[in-house]
Parts: C-alpha cells; structure tokens; sequence
C-alpha cells in the first residue's frame, strides 16, 4: 500500500514523504523516503536591523526500512534500517551572522533481531551496529575578528548486542531479565587558526577512545494484587573503563477505585560522560571526569472520570544528582572544557488533564514547575539557565462536523535566567505562541491540511542572541492509496 505526503510552507521549506508497506504471505514491510529542505532564516538575530544576515538554510533526507518475516508460528525474524543525510548552515555565534559555516551529518542504523513467542514466553535477541559522522567547516574570513577558519570531523561506532526475555507467570505476575553488551568507539580531529596562530588537537583514533558496558538487568512486574502493583528491577553495569556500579529502580502503585490510583517512583542513575566529553577538544586536560550517579524521587496521583474519557493527573518530583558534568568556561581566560560539578538539586511538580467534549473533541492542558541549585566548592548556585520555571501549554481538539478537525494550541514560557557568558538583562522575559491546526479529510485515504505557528508574530528568545520562528506556516495533503 502506497503513501506519501507533500506540504509546503514559510521559509520556503518543502517536505515531501513517499513509502510502500505490505504483506507478502509470511513477510511484511514498510519502506519509507522523507525529504526536508527549507531556506531558512539567520540563526544569529540581527540586534542592528543592518538586513544583510544571510539566511541559514538545511537539507535532509532519510531512508528507514522495516522488514519481517515469520519463520514460523514462534519464531519471527526483523530487520531495521535507516540512512540519514543532513546539511545545515549555521553563524559564528550570539548576533554575528557567517556566511561560510557548513554542517554536515551522516547516520546509519541497522538492527537484525530474532524473536521467539510461546504462550507465557517471549524470547528476543538483536544486533544493532550504528555509525555516525559530524563535519564542521567554518571559514570566517567574512565575519574578521579572533576566529579566522576551523574545521571538525567526528566519527563514531557503536556495537549493540541485547538477549531480553519475559515470563508471565500468572496475570498478575511476570518477570524481565537481559543483557545488554554495547562496545563504543569514536575517531576526531579538529584544527583551527585565530588570532593566537594556528592550533591543531591531537588526532584521535578508535583504537585509543573507546569503550566497552556489560550489563545484566532483571525486572518483577505485580499488576492487580487487590488493587497493588509494582516494578522492581537493578541492573548491574560493568564499564571498560569506569569499572562495576548498579542501578534500581521502585515504583509501586495502588488503585484507590476502579478510576483513582497513587503511585511512588524512587529508582537511581548511572551515566558515563560521553566519548566527545573525553577526548573531544573541550576535554579536561586537568582532571578525569567522573560518570553521573543520581536518585529520582516520583509521587502522585491519577484519577478517570466521564467513564474513562476524562483524566487528570498530579506527580512531584526531585532529582539529586552528584558530579553533574557541565560546560565550563572560564571568565578571565575563557578556557571551555568540560568538568564535574559537586551535586545538582533540582525539584518539581507536573498537572495534566484531558476533558472529553462530548462526542466532538477533548481539552487538554499541562502544566511543569522545576527549580533547582548546583553546589560546588565554593557554595550553591543558581544555574538552570535558559530553563524557565513555569510552561503552561493547552490544547483544543474539535471535529464540530464530519472529517473537519480544528486544533487551537496556546504555549506559555515563564521566566528564566540567562546563560552566564549570554547578552543583556539577568533574566530573560516569559513570552506565549498561539497556534492552530486544521485538516479535512476528503475520503479515508485523502486529507488536506494547514499549519499555523505563532499567529500574534511574538519576537522571543529562548537563547539570547539567536531567533526564535516568528509566523510562520505550513501546509499540505498526505495520501494513503
């Protein structure tokens, strides 16, 4: 079966989407090609109103593939497969436009996995091999000042092999166990010329930066004991180069009434710093960096109403996290690399809702809260930067007659603070989009659309010296033959 999708809008932007799925006796498949291409605008914001920023402009195009085939009633075999090719243009940086900076991705992802089904059992066993590469060229003459040319080229592997069963011993019981063994490596070089002469990091291969995680995770699920439930789980972890840790993660629940249940979330996390953290150009050449451990605490409430078509949840949340890695610069050299703060405290709470409207739509809202201090040798400080306390977002979904669907969206983002190296006032003012979606479907197989995006043209900035879309508009037909 055939489908596509073609939608044009502001910005001279064209996406386009073309695929075949079917079955074939005991193979099926899905195979998918997507195009994005739009001119853009100027990444930097223009603070002089000069009008001769350039327009920064992206292309990208991606091939996914899903096969399957059933071997027999059992066992089945599956193979996923996606290519992606990007190409963007960025600028020099906060309010100063480039016009010879080019970015340049490559992706591919293959996962071949076998999986066996029998009654209460579920067997899987898959082999994903991921590539990736990163080019950044940036010839500044045009921009003068410190930087003058750079060039970056990152290249990384990862090789994943997970075996993950599940038994149901009864309705109300099944158990989760696997492992996990992923082998990671990464090649870089990058050079550059500035004021201070020519500087060129020490190439880096795959045999030097790499790694290696062995895991084994095991997970009980209790669902329904007289209104109880529960997941219990602990992964343990064995890093190449971090050596042995383990993870939990708690998470009872129970149903007040068939429509009310309160739940506790407590689990913990462990994260490696990444490859580009520790050989890349910004690495510590002072101090190792240490991997993040955390505990997440989660409690809250949900309720149905309306039989079922209606519901509002509640949950609060605080994070504790110690040897937060971050990027640092340093304000009297302006050395950047990264490093370990001591603890990070962040808290919250989150309310959504969705209220049915008879029969021709619902009404949902969401509301988030985080506030939150990192501590480091010298005491605590406020650093959620560029994160605001409060968003608010709503949404209206009404279908007031057959196949018309009508989609008003409001976003609210409170204030924040600015980053510590960023432009003008220490916090950054609350701003609001207003949106709205429409779409007519002709027949099940035919559908037209239209997209609009920040209707009362609001000028913001989420960071300070780059734009935000203004109005912007996007429409289009998706056919499914």
């Amino acid at each position: 079966m055939p489908n596509a999708h073609l939608s044009y809008g502001s910005y001279q932007t064209f996406r386009g989407n073309i695929g075949v799925r079917g079955t074939v006796d005991r193979f099926d498949y899905n195979i998918a090609y997507n195009q994005i291409n739009s001119k853009g605008f100027s990444a930097a914001y223009d603070s002089t109103k000069s009008s001769n920023f350039d327009k920064d402009g992206f292309n990208q195009n991606n091939i996914q593939t899903n096969l399957g085939y059933k071997i027999s009633d059992r066992l089945s075999a599956a193979y996923m497969g996606m290519y992606s090719k990007y190409k963007a243009d960025g600028d020099a940086g906060a309010f100063t436009d480039d016009r010879d900076y080019r970015i340049n991705s490559k992706n591919l992802i293959n996962t071949l996995k076998l999986q066996y089904k029998h009654s209460k059992t579920s067997i899987t066993l898959s082999q994903s091999i991921i590539s990736s590469e990163r080019a950044y060229a940036d010839d500044s003459a045009h921009v003068g000042g410190f930087a003058k040319w750079s060039y970056g080229l990152y290249n990384g592997q990862s090789y994943i092999t997970d075996l993950f069963g599940n038994y149901d011993f009864s309705g109300h019981v099944s158990l989760l166990a696997g492992l996990q063994y992923a082998a990671i490596n990464t090649d870089q070089q990058y050079k550059s010329i500035s004021s201070f002469g020519v500087y060129e990091a020490p190439p880096l291969g795959k045999d030097s930066a790499k790694f290696n995680n062995f895991a084994g995770y095991v997970s009980l699920l209790l669902l329904d004991l007289k209104g109880f439930n529960n997941e219990m789980g602990v992964r343990i972890n064995n890093n190449s180069k971090y050596g042995s840790n383990a993870t939990f993660s708690f998470n009872p629940s129970y149903n007040i009434s068939n429509n009310t249940k309160v739940f506790v979330n407590l689990s913990s996390g462990f994260r490696e710093p990444s490859l580009y953290q520790l050989y890349g150009e910004y690495r510590n050449k002072t101090t190792e960096l240490k991997p993040e451990k955390s505990i997440n605490y989660e409690a809250g409430v949900q309720t149905n109403f309306d039989e079922g078509k209606s519901w509002f949840r509640m949950v609060g949340f605080k994070r504790d996290i110690k040897d937060l890695i971050i990027y640092y610069t340093d304000a009297s050299t302006f050395e950047s690399y990264y490093m370990n703060q001591n603890e990070q405290h962040d808290y919250g709470f989150e309310m959504e809702s969705s209220i049915a409207i008879g029969r021709i739509g619902s009404f949902s809202n969401n509301l988030s809260y985080v506030d939150g201090q990192g501590k480091n040798n010298s005491g605590s400080i406020n650093n959620l930067y560029r994160r605001p306390n409060f968003i608010f977002n709503s949404s209206l979904v009404l279908t007031p007659i057959t196949n018309f669907t009508i989609n008003p969206a409001f976003r609210f983002v409170g204030n924040r603070l600015k980053g510590e190296f960023d432009a003008g006032a220490p916090v950054l003012p609350h701003y609001y989009t207003l949106d709205f979606y429409a779409s007519y479907a002709f027949t099940p197989k035919i559908k037209i659309y239209t997209d609009f995006r920040n209707l009362t043209d609001q000028v913001y900035f989420d960071t300070p010296g780059y734009n935000a879309k203004r109005f912007n508009f996007m429409g289009g037909i998706l056919l499914n033959l």
